[in-house]
């Protein structure tokens, strides 16, 4: 199993951390910045090898209220805290996220960033400002295949517990044996069976060639028939084994785990009887 450059996948995951952590739905609440603001404009673009620019994105600065959204042009302007590294979220329209860290020094009265979508990199021309992920150490998405949003899950009854096979495409980048960013699969149960973000441990392999992964995760003990389950593909920086930190690991929302870059779109799933028979 690859856990490489696990040491530099550590020191991004305090750089990152120490940005502070968001609530559910898109990005952090506003808390507050420190200082003035700085007017930051952000180009999004596709790619690293053909960049084209990304619209209808939205942009959201932490500890900043207001979102932008990017025009055909894949240009939004939007405030930066300074003085401290902080986060910038994208929103895409189909649901997914990407979460950079960027510090923007005190002094300049404006800042440009440029940001890519897949593999997820960032650059600038304003001096002084540090982003990541960078583009020599990418991060990359991953996408959640299967199961389909809305499916009802067969659950087999107690004790074997409810297994879910999870199966999804991710950039090519999270297979090479450098990356110091890794897939995992996450559970937000809804209803009676509980609350919050379960981390499944340990991450999932991907495919370096096809970019290929699949995962299996075990639901909650309390999830009953009729009951639905929400599943995200989350990538990290920070290194979860069940020998280090045994399982549940648990989060009030995917946008708090630490070191997060990347949050999938939303599946959610129905609980469904037992194939073959109540439970």
């Amino acid at each position: 199993m690859r856990y490489g450059h696990w040491a530099i996948g550590l020191l991004l995951s305090w750089v990152l951390a120490a940005c502070g952590s968001g609530g559910s739905g898109f990005g952090p609440p506003p808390s507050g910045g420190s200082g003035t603001p700085v007017t930051t404009r952000v180009t999004v673009f596709t790619t690293l090898t053909n960049p084209q620019p990304v619209s209808q994105v939205q942009v959201l600065a932490e500890e900043e209220g207001a979102a932008a959204v990017t025009g055909p042009d894949g240009q939004a302007t939007v405030p930066v805290p300074v003085g401290h590294a902080s986060r910038l979220f994208l929103q895409f329209p189909e649901g997914s996220q990407t979460i950079y860290t960027l510090t923007v020094p005190a002094g300049p009265p404006t800042a440009e960033v440029t940001l890519f979508v897949d593999p997820i990199a960032a650059t600038t021309p304003t001096p002084g400002v540090l982003l990541l992920p960078t583009v020599q150490m990418p991060a990359g998405t991953a996408e959640i295949l299967d199961p389909p949003d809305g499916a009802t899950l067969p659950c087999a009854p107690p004790p074997a517990g409810c297994r879910v096979a999870v199966q999804g495409q991710a950039s090519t980048v999270l297979g090479a044996p450098e990356t110091p960013f890794l897939l995992y699969v996450a559970v937000l149960p809804r209803g009676p069976a509980g609350a919050g973000t379960v981390l499944h441990v340990p991450p999932v392999p991907v495919d370096p060639v096809t970019g290929v992964w699949h995962s299996e995760v075990l639901l909650d003990g309390a999830v009953q028939p009729g009951e639905q389950v929400q599943i995200v593909a989350v990538v990290t920086s920070v290194l979860w084994t069940p020998d280090t930190l045994p399982p549940p690991v648990s989060f009030p929302s995917p946008e708090e785990i630490p070191g997060v870059v990347y949050i999938s779109r939303v599946i959610t799933v129905q609980v469904g009887e037992p194939e073959g028979g109540e439970r």
